[in-house]
This record gives structure tokens, sequence and C-alpha cells, in this order.
């Protein structure tokens, strides 16, 4: 019963009920073997992102997070991130998120990063692909 109620509803953290809602985070996070207490700390640092205690973190507290500007590279994370297109992040995508990256590879980074700038999909960088690339990362 212990192990339905938690993998259904949410775990008990410390007298803090964190709660994943959907399907794909709580498979992410019973594929890492999250442990409560890292759960908690997920739910701290989202916490401290959402700066206005909405419950989720916009475009603004996102950026801020990462201290970038916003760019068309960090829109799209944004994007990417946000997986049902409203506009913010909620604990479920930023755990989906974060348990995914530490599945990506060095090379299904670098692929991310070249199939953004590579615009026109032609498999290589031209000039104009390659000078946004540098104002951004430059940004």
């Amino acid at each position: 019963l212990s192990r339905m109620w938690r993998g259904t509803f949410g775990r008990f953290v410390g007298g803090e009920k964190v709660v994943l809602d959907t399907a794909d985070a709580r498979e992410a996070a019973e594929a890492l073997a999250l442990t409560d207490n890292q759960l908690r700390t997920l739910k701290r640092k989202f916490e401290t992102i959402d700066i206005d205690n909405s419950g989720s973190i916009d475009s603004d507290e996102f950026f801020e997070m990462l201290g970038e500007k916003r760019s068309p590279f960090t829109d799209a994370l944004f994007a990417l991130i946000d997986a049902d297109g409203s506009g913010t992040i909620d604990f479920d995508e930023y755990v989906r998120v974060l348990i995914s990256y530490c599945m990506y590879t060095k090379e299904d980074i670098l692929k991310f990063c070249f199939d953004f700038f590579d615009v026109d999909k032609s498999g290589t960088i031209d000039e104009k692909e390659f000078i946004e690339l540098c104002n951004t990362v430059n940004n």
C-alpha cells in the first residue's frame, strides 16, 4: 500500500508532501531512485526560483535563475522544458527536465545545440547561422 500510494500520489518528505502529478515525472524520479530527501531538495530549489510564489516558474524567473538574457536559444530551451506549452514550468516539468538532463550524454547535448543553430536543417552551419551562434554565445 505504501509503495502504491507513493507512486500514485506523491511522497511525504520530512513532514512536507512532495507531489508528482504526472506519470512522466513519477517514472523519471523512480528511474533514478530519487530519495525523499532528494525530492525535498529539488522542491526547495524550485520554490527559490519561483520568486512570486505562484507555484510555477515563468520565463522571467527562469532567465534570472540562469543569469542569462533572453535570446532565441534561451527561448527554445524554455519551450523545451515547458512540455505542456503553458508558458510556465511547473514542478513536474522541472523534475522531468532535471532528471532527463542527467541521462543525456555530451553528444546528445551537442546535437541539441547544433540542431538549434542549423535553422535550415541542412546538416551544416552556414555563415549566417554561425554569426547567430556567435551572437548568442557572446550575449
